[in-house]
């Protein structure tokens, strides 16, 4: 490898480096990536014309413009915490540090460049301006706390409601007697808690992706074009997804659940990486689908 194919490669990683960490814009980063591919592709041609597609590219999108492919997406994220699984496991240590507090917003960040690294990395991306990604993991805290705190509202009431009407309609005496109707009654009561959290939660993810991938605060708060993102890829399949792969993330916390500490460290992680890359892909659908 001559000294300029090299130094070219190594600009093409740092380039890499940056859009990850949000330093550059996605604009900036695809047009400079392109220059550099198109330099290294000239000095690569004259001395090994068969080896042209060694030059870097983006990993091959597991979706369609517009559309998501949900057993490409499952598979391919499904892999990914794998390809580089120290950095995985680094992720679950400061998981099982959370009650330390920064780490556990340390891994909310590091959460977010995996995100954010769909189209660029095919791995779980290098721990790196720690100070920046606690920020990032401070945000995605903050957000969490505005969207969740309208679903806890909405149960706290109706459940409220529904206990004081039996109350009052003289259905049980006292109000929380264990009774047919009062289970009955406490059914409903986690269904419509159940149905409205995970549909929060649906948009909170979405919300959550454009704020990784445009990089700041207020995107996740930008309504009007996280609809429009959710309707690009279509409402059904974006809840089949949402179905699938929380079940998937589940199933894996589960499993590292019943570990002690080192299920923490080893297994959890590969959930949270899983549900990432898996949320970059779909957002990358809305992406080039021009929500």
């Amino acid at each position: 490898m001559s000294e300029d194919e090299e130094e070219i490669r190594r600009l093409l990683r740092k380039l890499e480096e940056s859009y990850i960490e949000k330093k550059i814009s996605e604009e900036t980063y695809r047009e400079l990536k392109e220059k550099y591919e198109e330099k290294l592709r000239k000095i690569i041609e004259p001395a090994r014309p068969k080896e042209v597609a060694a030059v870097p590219s983006q990993p091959k999108p597991v979706v369609k413009p517009g559309k998501i492919n949900l057993g490409e997406n499952i598979n391919e994220s499904l892999g990914f915490p794998l390809r580089n699984y120290g950095r995985t496991v680094l992720l679950g240590v400061l998981v099982i540090l959370s009650f330390l507090i920064i780490p556990a917003f340390l891994a909310l960040g590091y959460l977010l460049r995996n995100i954010r690294s769909v189209g660029v990395s095919d791995k779980p991306v290098e721990y790196g301006d720690w100070g920046n990604m606690l920020v990032d993991g401070l945000k995605v805290f903050a957000v969490s706390i505005v969207y969740f705190i309208v679903p806890a509202i909405i149960g706290y009431v109706f459940s409220s409601g529904v206990l004081r009407w039996r109350y009052y309609v003289g259905i049980s005496a006292p109000m929380y007697r264990f009774t047919p109707s009062f289970y009955t009654s406490f059914l409903a009561v986690f269904l419509v808690i159940a149905v409205a959290g995970f549909f929060f939660y649906l948009f909170y993810a979405m919300a959550i992706a454009n704020m990784a991938f445009k990089g700041y605060f207020s995107a996740a708060f930008e309504f009007n074009e996280i609809i429009g993102r959710i309707e690009s890829v279509g409402v059904v399949n974006y809840i089949a997804w949402g179905i699938a792969a929380y079940i998937i993330a589940l199933v894996i916390s589960f499993i590292g659940a019943i570990i002690p500490v080192l299920g923490v460290i080893l297994i959890v992680p590969i959930a949270y990486l899983f549900m990432a890359r898996s949320l970059g892909h779909v957002y990358r659908a809305t992406v080039h689908g021009g929500a």
